[in-house]
């Protein structure tokens, strides 16, 4: 049987481009790892401000002498507890931006050779930035997640991890529950106070957490990748760096 050239042009398309224009599961890890790597050094900052908040200030309307009976132990159990809600947060990106990126419309899915815009290099060669440029429509690529990381790829990672971390410190949060939890159990164990001492302590203290935990959830959607009046964000800066990483993948 004779082919045409215009058959195997096909062939060719379609079996040698096609299994390889997607982004498969370890380039979707490693391009969402880029991005939490670099978010990291943003609200890294911002946690040890929550620290140092928590602990100056959930005292707040306790007598100095009560407190003083429990304050380096509450203080201990509380600054242990933002690095574990920090560790927490920072082991989620990774899930939550790729959701993100892959999983919210426009989602980076699909083959990517209709029309055929670039084509992938040799194993060990890395896509280029001009494949970036090139690869103008939404597809599964990293040449493509690329293209769009100012339309659309920076934008939703930086509001999926805003209500995520809104939801975490909301009143019935995960991270508010722990802070209270911790704090009741250490004044528990102290016997520092009689059983309704503790509970009065636990009152002013659990609304003075909550407050705290309100106040750090605005200021991290007021400071996580802002935009200036001049369109860029505090995060444009780790842009470079993570184009080359996600034009390493395959």
């Amino acid at each position: 049987m004779k082919f045409s050239p215009i058959f195997i042009i096909i062939f060719i398309t379609t079996f040698l481009f096609d299994k390889n224009q997607a982004c498969e599961q370890s380039c979707r890890d490693g391009i969402s790892l880029a991005f939490c790597n670099s978010y990291t050094q943003e609200w890294n900052p911002l946690f040890d401000t929550l620290g140092n908040n928590l602990t100056n200030n959930i005292y707040n309307g306790l007598d100095v002498n009560v407190v003083n009976q429990v304050k380096n132990l509450v203080d201990t159990a509380i600054l242990n507890q933002v690095n574990k809600s920090r560790t927490e947060f920072s082991n989620n990106c990774k899930d939550i931006v790729e959701d993100s990126i892959f999983s919210k419309d426009p989602k980076f899915k699909g083959q990517c050779q209709k029309p055929l815009k670039v084509i992938q290099p040799k194993p060990g060669v890395n896509w280029t930035l001009s494949d970036c440029e090139q690869q103008d429509y939404i597809c599964g690529n990293p040449p493509s997640i690329c293209h769009f990381m100012n339309e659309h790829v920076k934008p939703r990672n930086v509001e999926s991890l805003k209500e995520s971390l809104n939801d975490h410190v909301s009143d019935n949060g995960n991270f508010t529950s722990s802070f209270i939890k911790i704090t009741n159990k250490v004044i528990t164990k102290s016997d520092s106070f009689e059983k309704n001492q503790t509970k009065d302590f636990m009152e002013i203290v659990t609304k003075n957490i909550k407050f705290e935990l309100n106040q750090f959830a605005t200021t991290f959607n007021n400071s996580f990748c802002i935009s200036d009046s001049n369109s860029t964000t505090s995060c444009d800066k780790y842009d470079s760096g993570i184009k080359s990483l996600l034009l390493s993948f395959p």
